[in-house]
């Protein structure tokens, strides 16, 4: 696309028209190309319009972010340490990070990978944070319980009704 309108033009009409119901945008700085007096300003304005579709069409939109310069690898994430503009927070329904651990860190040591915590949640006030084990062969994230048992999860969709879905523990897991 050769501009921001242009690329939400083609989104609206891409979730119209296919009936997508998740949308993934990945990275949001590949996507603004302005210079920095005005880089916040558009990435708020972009924010908004993504949050407009995604209650106009009643979809889910995942913008992935990375950290600022400020982030420590492996320590706990903070809103103020997401790249960008504070709109982008601010206007999210829920901010989830992933967070991957140090090769020299303790949690390796015991088997865990990293942690998905939820910085934000406008439904529910309890914020989960859990240990994650990333399985090369399967490339999944397994979440790790308070009894160091290993729980892969899978999603009993299908696609012809993309509304029909719930979420399974996994038994064929390979754990």
């Amino acid at each position: 696309m050769k501009n921001i309108p242009q690329l939400l033009k083609m989104l609206e009409s891409e979730i119209k028209f296919n009936k997508f119901n998740l949308v993934v945008i990945d990275n949001l700085m590949s996507i603004l190309s302005v210079n920095a007096s005005e880089k916040y300003e558009q990435q708020a304005d972009f924010m908004q319009s993504l949050c407009d579709l995604a209650k106009g069409y009643n979809i889910h939109i995942i913008l992935v972010l990375h950290p600022n310069k400020t982030y420590k690898k492996g320590a706990n994430m903070e809103f103020e340490q997401i790249s960008g503009t504070s709109d982008l927070y601010n206007k999210a329904d829920n901010v989830i990070t992933v967070m991957k651990y140090d090769e020299d860190s303790v949690e390796i040591n015991q088997g865990i990978n990293g942690r998905i915590t939820i910085l934000k949640n406008r439904d529910f006030p309890n914020l989960a944070s859990v240990p994650i084990k990333y399985h090369e062969e399967t490339e999944m994230l397994l979440e790790i319980d308070k009894n160091n048992n290993i729980i892969g999860y899978t999603f009993n969709w299908n696609p012809q009704t993309p509304k029909d879905f719930q979420l399974e523990v996994d038994e064929s897991c390979p754990f």
